[in-house]
């Protein structure tokens, strides 16, 4: 939405067209995507996080870092 709107110089109404969407929910989600645009800026602060979700930034475990094979290993040779 942000990209029809924003680059193309499309109106609501023919970004909600051409990406197959209810008629007027193209204000809302522009207004979702320039927030999310504005907070990736850090022109916005991002919402706090309640007591539950202040310590989980991330899914894997305490500890957990992925392993890269080396280039050498036998799943690269061709």
């Amino acid at each position: 939405m942000l990209y029809y709107v924003g680059c193309l110089a499309g109106g609501l109404e023919q970004a909600e067209r051409m990406l197959n969407l209810p008629q007027r929910s193209g204000k809302a989600i522009l207004s979702l995507a320039l927030t999310r645009l504005a907070r990736h800026y850090r022109l916005l602060k991002s919402p706090p996080r309640s007591e539950e979700t202040r310590d989980f930034a991330h899914w894997a475990l305490d500890g957990y870092r992925p392993q890269i094979m080396p280039a050498s290993s036998a799943a690269h040779r061709t």
